[in-house]
């Protein structure tokens, strides 16, 4: 149904009006009538009619100042004016109006019903060329998305000359005109249903892109939504690219639930340079595999990470493989997250982990008894592992379980089995505040007495300072090895006031976080 304003001064005519027509026999519905057109005027943007009838002499606001108004501010209004014989001077005027149609008063009900059915047919005439305009393009819009994603993903890719990028920008319906360009990529760590991902992706980025001047998104190989920043100078699009990475992590990890890092490549010079800044900002997402930041500057990362030489090498994991074979746990266990600590350490890139990780998935998988394949915990592949704390998990999991298949009935301790997997416990669940002994050993299912008992004997501290010695290391980690404030380190391990993690932490190393992480720098 169509909405229709009547204008009329006259309370018989606009009564009968109201009352003795089928309006929705013509497919209107009759929004409101006015007495004049300054109560219309008033009423206007409430209502938002498809159509105005309006009387031309009224007090206050006649027809003619009421037409003008529409023309000026709700131009697809259609207006139709009830006049007089005597009135036809103030009809021409409303000509100039463009108003839609004119009725002589008094209104024959055949004559107006016949305007009421041409305006219907007029309505659905031009919302259907909206209609079909606004199809065309949609359409239109999805052809450039295909094709900018297609021209980032063979920037990406290839190595194309800045003609073959400016002719396929073009058809992709951009102007590469800028003196300047950097880009953005973004890695997703949450996960989006297949079918819809490279759209929500999308329009993540484009929402972040029409903030920017000469600033556009696609999505390359459905993952990475990117964006390409443009400007006149390098400190520009720097700036402008930093800003741009902050709102799109932002954007993505609200539409994923998990964090998402984004990569920032170095800025070039027109065309001929965006396959350098393209690879950059995708290279640089593989830091994000040691680091826990949201904004990774590709050159900037490579200067601080520290490679594996061979006269710096990691630490062997033969180790690790004779502390399992032995069947000592907390050798085991010191030995796998002293290797996971110096990946954090280095702050080395995903692509020199995973060599590594490969081997430790391989010695340890190889250690998995025949009759106990069937319970080992499923590994997830290791070009699926998205950080190093996803890696540390499965794999810390998988070792667990090595060394509970080790014993044999003849030797199991159960105080010891008890205490060890206490200790797996505590380093999975560290980070949350809530965490408790009344939780840990509700897990385990064993009395506060034979546990705190138990515990002391093997570990030398209670349930409540092994957990705050856990916290302690990893927040050592985490002032050394990143930017994160006080703040956000005390949340990631577990302490809800930042205040009285500070006092533990100094308690615990003599130093107040900002003394340690400024000793390490």
């Amino acid at each position: 149904m169509y909405k229709l304003m009547l204008v009329e001064d006259e309370a018989i005519v606009r009564e009968s009006m109201i009352h003795n027509i089928d309006w929705e026999r013509y497919g209107f519905t009759m929004a409101c009538a006015c007495e004049n057109g300054r109560e219309a005027l008033e009423r206007m943007g409430s209502v938002l009619p498809d159509v105005v009838v309006t009387d031309i002499c009224m007090p206050f606001v006649d027809g003619l100042e009421l037409a003008r108004h529409l023309q000026e501010h709700y131009p697809s209004i259609f207006v139709v004016i009830l006049t007089g014989f005597s009135e036809f001077s103030y009809a021409q005027q409303a000509i100039k109006l463009r108003v839609h149609d004119f009725i002589l008063k008094p209104v024959v009900p055949r004559e107006f019903c016949a305007i009421l059915e041409k305006l219907s047919a007029d309505l659905d005439s031009r919302n259907s060329k909206r209609s079909n305009l606004r199809s065309l393009q949609s359409r239109a819009y999805q052809a450039e998305t295909i094709l900018r994603s297609a021209l980032f993903r063979t920037i990406l890719r290839t190595q194309p000359t800045a003609d073959q990028v400016r002719r396929s920008a073009e058809e992709a319906g951009l102007q590469l005109n800028c003196a300047v360009y950097g880009a953005v990529f973004c890695q997703p760590q949450g996960h989006l249903e297949a079918a819809t991902q490279s759209q929500h992706l999308q329009d993540a980025a484009q929402s972040v892109a029409t903030r920017f001047p000469h600033c556009t998104a696609a999505v390359v190989e459905d993952v990475y939504p990117v964006l390409l920043v443009g400007g006149r100078s390098d400190e520009e699009v720097t700036s402008r690219c930093r800003d741009a990475a902050v709102m799109l992590s932002d954007a993505v990890a609200r539409l994923t639930g998990a964090p998402a890092a984004t990569g920032i490549g170095s800025c070039c010079t027109g065309p001929g340079g965006l396959h350098r800044t393209f690879r950059e900002a995708h290279h640089a997402l593989g830091y994000a595999f040691t680091q826990p930041q949201r904004l990774l500057v590709d050159h900037l990362c490579r200067a601080a990470e520290r490679s594996v030489t061979e006269a710096d090498p990691l630490p062997s994991t033969q180790p690790l493989r004779q502390a399992l074979a032995d069947g000592n746990g907390d050798e085991a266990t010191r030995r796998m997250q002293a290797l996971f600590d110096e990946l954090r350490r280095r702050k080395l890139h995903r692509d020199s982990c995973l060599p590594l990780l490969e081997r430790l998935r391989f010695l340890l998988t190889d250690l998995i008894p025949a009759d106990g394949a069937s319970a080992a915990p499923v590994l997830s592949p290791t070009e699926q592992w998205l950080t190093l704390d996803q890696a540390e998990r499965e794999l810390s999991q998988l070792t667990a379980f090595l060394l509970r298949s080790a014993r044999t009935s003849e030797d199991e301790d159960p105080a010891r089995l008890c205490v060890e997997r206490a200790m797996g416990l505590i380093q999975q669940n560290y980070h949350d505040s809530a965490f408790s002994l009344t939780e840990l050993l509700s897990l385990l299912n064993v009395s506060k007495s034979y546990f705190s008992s138990a515990f002391k004997a093997r570990t030398g501290q209670t349930f409540t300072e092994y957990l705050t010695a856990v916290r302690m290391e990893k927040a050592k980690l985490l002032l050394a090895t990143s930017n994160l404030r006080t703040q956000e380190i005390a949340d990631r391990i577990g302490f809800t006031d930042p205040h009285y993690f500070s006092v533990a932490f100094k308690r615990t190393v003599g130093k107040t976080p900002r003394e340690y992480r400024e000793e390490r720098r």
